[in-house]
């Protein structure tokens, strides 16, 4: 552990992130069915392809309270380039776009710098920045005199 240990929570997995994330909505949802966010911060780096990346990011979502902060590692990670992954058959066998691709990187770029609930984007190095934007993602009117965007 490092000096952060009274601040954070890190959640290992010999299974996968999704499936610690799943359980943790699980947990989290109330009687109505509702999800109560409960990350103050996520730092995402597991699995680095397009499909649990993004996959990941949805859940994360659903858990990350608004105005919190979302970062991604491993941006520029590809199945080529990576040194485990590089020399595998199976990584040889993948279509060349998908073996070159940034799957990380993309996933920052064309879900959670276009989600309309994020702000304050930034790609510094390899790392990915994302805040949760403040506005209740449920508008109610009855608790708001604010319009707000609807997201469903």
């Amino acid at each position: 552990m490092t000096a952060l240990a009274p601040y954070i929570n890190p959640i290992f997995s010999d299974v996968g992130s999704a499936w610690e994330m799943r359980k943790l909505i699980v947990e989290s949802t109330d009687e109505e069915g509702h999800c109560k966010p409960v990350f103050d911060f996520c730092f995402i780096d597991a699995f680095h392809s397009w499909e649990m990346a993004g996959i990941d990011f949805f859940l994360a979502d659903k858990l990350l309270k608004p105005g919190s902060w979302l970062l991604f590692d491993d941006l520029q990670w590809s199945f080529e380039n990576s040194p485990s992954w590089g020399q595998l058959s199976t990584t040889k066998a993948m279509a060349p776009d998908y073996r070159s691709a940034p799957q990380v990187g993309d996933v920052f770029r064309y879900l959670v710098m276009q989600h309309p609930g994020y702000e304050n984007c930034r790609i510094e190095n390899n790392w990915g920045w994302a805040q949760k934007k403040r506005w209740p993602l449920r508008f109610d009117p009855g608790t708001s005199s604010e319009a707000a965007p609807a997201i469903r």
